[in-house]
């Protein structure tokens, strides 16, 4: 029976989903059964930092498993932008690594002129945005369903529908950002292994690019992307929820509390950008969690194993600080495992406990 295993972050992002889905990828292959990532939702706004054998990388259109060789399937709910994509691949084989990848058919395709839109729109700057083209895309296929890139046809049809883009901006055409949108189009569809079948691989792990609080249906409005993580509501499959040991957040919104105690990493992969602006860090509100957990009504999924994954658990100090039904509580460090393993409204199979950022998984 095939193993469907979903890793969501419980906020915002930046809890730890891709280190979690290249251990799952890893597991697997310990246990002699082949693994694949499925990017199921979402685009390239991912940026999840993996190391693995003296090679760090950020995975954003490529699955998290990369760096053990576990191919990459991008569904059909997923955002492909091919220049970014080709962008990494090239980046990934200068690091003596060549992903294996495939792309669904109807997955939704970002051009040059979503990307400019996305960070030419003061609501979607001041919402946050990552300014890689997510929102104006959906919304663009959403008002037009002509507006749609032919991914199979020849050049001259996918130069009229850019034309048709382009004018749907009000924008003048970039004859030279149109071409290179072409070459990467053709790249990936080169390089896409059309023999890979995600019914022969034993486990498939899911992962997103966002945090359940970016849901577009049912985060925390307006600071959200419209894509939708937990559509699914698949029986019979693992989910793992991923969170730091303190709150971060990227992007307008939800600012966390100040904390005293944290001892930050000497790594972090997360800095500050031009769209979303200061990358900012507090005190671990368990409340938010709990209410992603309400607003997506995990709880009501049946047959489905629950793992909670702690990261950073290096970065506790002396004392613990935490939000839980509205008060900071603050404890000693060594108790902070337990306060949000019990303060979170699920019951977890098991507990992974993860440093930052290379560290091995203990479990719990």
């Amino acid at each position: 029976m095939k193993e469907i295993k979903y890793v969501l972050g419980s906020q915002w992002g930046d809890e730890g989903k891709g280190k979690t889905v290249q251990y799952l990828c890893q597991e697997a292959i310990n246990q002699g059964k082949k693994p694949l990532v499925v990017r199921y939702c979402s685009g390239p706004q991912a940026s999840h930092t993996i190391m693995h054998d003296g090679i760090t990388h950020v995975c954003s259109s490529f699955g998290s498993g990369v760096l053990l060789g576990v191919p990459t399937y991008i569904d059909k709910e997923a955002l492909i932008d091919p220049i970014a994509l080709k962008s990494e691949y090239e980046i990934l084989k200068n690091k003596g690594v060549y992903p294996i990848f495939k792309f669904n058919n109807y997955c939704r395709i970002i051009t040059p002129y979503d990307v400019i839109a996305n960070r030419q729109n003061q609501e979607s700057l001041s919402n946050g945005t990552c300014g890689c083209g997510v929102w104006e895309t959906i919304n663009r296929l959403n008002k037009d369903f002509s507006l749609e890139i032919p991914i199979y046809e020849n050049d001259e049809e996918i130069y009229r529908t850019l034309g048709k883009i382009s004018d749907f901006y009000g924008m003048d055409r970039n004859d030279e950002l149109e071409a290179s949108f072409v070459e990467a189009l053709e790249f990936i569809i080169i390089h896409s292994n059309y023999s890979l079948d995600p019914g022969n691989y034993d486990v498939h792990i899911m992962e997103s690019s966002q945090g359940l609080l970016l849901d577009g249906e049912k985060g925390l409005k307006p600071y959200i992307t419209p894509c939708k993580i937990t559509t699914w509501y698949s029986n019979d499959s693992e989910i793992y929820l991923c969170t730091r040991t303190y709150t971060t957040r990227h992007g307008a919104g939800y600012v966390p509390i100040k904390s005293d105690y944290i001892k930050y990493p000497t790594f972090e992969a997360n800095k500050d950008n031009e769209y979303q602006g200061q990358f900012k860090t507090g005190i671990l509100d368990i409340d938010m969690i709990n209410r992603a957990i309400d607003r997506h009504c995990l709880d009501n999924i049946e047959n489905c194993k629950f793992n909670l994954v702690i990261n950073h658990v290096d970065c506790i100090g002396s004392m613990f600080e935490y939000i839980y039904q509205g008060r900071i509580h603050v404890v000693p460090g060594f108790d902070a495992i337990t306060r949000i393993q019990n303060l979170i409204n699920l019951k977890f199979n098991k507990v992974l406990i993860g440093k930052s950022p290379l560290s091995e998984f203990e479990i719990k």
